[in-house]
């Protein structure tokens, strides 16, 4: 069943279109992540969605009902922000309890309710302290079990994580799935950071300027981005993007971006198919790029080395092929050095090819 149904939701602010004609469905304990930088439009879509902003065109429902009218008080939806909102003069215990307090529920439910909570996110110990007294990472699960307690039909987290550090974003991202995992809670999620969704979203939703470009599960987003937009912001590093076009070299179609061609006539039937344009983009993601000191196919590329970063575990390579910009993931064994001449492969089972004037991807 689906917890959440928006039809398309249009949400304006005087000249502005923060929120434009998206659809979408939640369904029922899923973890649904809304992807996308600042400006996106994914903080407007929850607030909507909560009933904190008027809808301007469109639909939403819970559980089968219309809401648009519905004040957000009754809308049985919670909401973690990104400042955490956090009453820094009340003990733990009470910003916790307060929602339930709000709706006179009897005191010795509260307590269970309280405890029960902490002690899921393991904030015990907190309980008579000020939030004040708290770490950053501590400071959020009191946020969040002060939402958790109402228990509602629907758990809505905007940035949540965006004010902590990296190490403590790592362990606030492992335990809001595991937190979600055991309570079957049905949550949506808005973050700029493609680790966070990637890593704990059953489904993700790409937004950019106010639309909507791609909604899938995690795996689909990174192999199959429906747009060039998705392909750049999924995957670190980026996705490499040279701009050219398809040309016809006898019975062969190749990718011509001034300084090299490929051969991508594996794809012929698709490109005649799909493409509206011979202006192309191709697109390949640096881990699909394998690096060699010499050539090892007529097809290799030479490339010279422009910086060298040593992560450990890969080694990233920043590289000029025939003036064209390219990045590509390495061994950790790999040696070489600034001013290097190194041969390069791209895996063409990976390659992608975008509609340069559309930005669709057709491969």
């Amino acid at each position: 069943m689906d917890v959440v149904e928006v039809k398309n939701l249009t949400k304006k602010f005087e000249d502005v279109t923060a929120v434009n004609s998206i659809t979408f469905d939640c369904h029922e304990k899923e973890f649904l992540c809304f992807l996308g930088r600042p400006g996106a439009g994914k903080t407007t879509l929850l607030r909507t969605i909560a009933g904190l902003e008027k809808v301007d065109e469109g639909e939403v429902y819970i559980h089968g009902d219309l809401v648009n009218e519905i004040i957000p008080s009754k809308r049985d939806i919670a909401m973690v922000f990104q400042n955490l909102a956090l009453y820094t003069g009340w003990k733990v215990y009470d910003n916790i309890a307060s929602p339930l307090k709000a709706r006179k529920v009897p005191k010795n439910e509260i307590n269970k309710r309280v405890k029960d909570v902490a002690k899921l996110l393991k904030i015990e110990h907190l309980l008579d302290r000020t939030p004040v007294t708290a770490s950053g990472g501590e400071k959020q699960r009191i946020a969040i079990a002060r939402a958790l307690i109402r228990r509602p039909r629907v758990f809505l987290m905007d940035e949540p994580l965006s004010n902590l550090d990296a190490l403590l974003r790592l362990e606030m991202r492992v335990e809001l799935k595991r937190m979600a995992k055991e309570l079957d809670q049905t949550i949506i999620y808005a973050t700029p950071d493609q680790l966070e969704a990637m890593s704990m979203a059953d489904r993700i939703g790409m937004m950019h300027k106010g639309v909507m470009h791609q909604l899938a599960d995690p795996d689909t987003m990174y192999d199959h981005p429906a747009t060039k937009t998705v392909a750049g912001f999924i995957g670190s590093p980026a996705m490499n993007f040279v701009e050219g076009s398809i040309e016809e070299k006898g019975e062969k179609k190749l990718f011509n971006c001034g300084s090299f061609q490929i051969d991508v006539s594996k794809f012929q039937g698709i490109i005649e198919k799909e493409s509206k344009s011979p202006e192309t983009t191709l697109g390949i993601r640096p881990e699909d790029i394998s690096v060699s000191h010499d050539k090892t196919s007529p097809y290799s590329l030479e490339s010279l080395v422009l910086l060298v970063e040593e992560l450990g575990s890969e080694t990233i390579l920043h590289l000029r092929t025939s003036g064209v910009p390219i990045n590509a993931i390495a061994p950790p064994d790999f040696q070489t050095k600034y001013g290097s001449k190194i041969w390069i492969n791209m895996n063409m089972d990976r390659v992608h090819l975008i509609d340069t004037k559309a930005e669709k991807v057709i491969v």
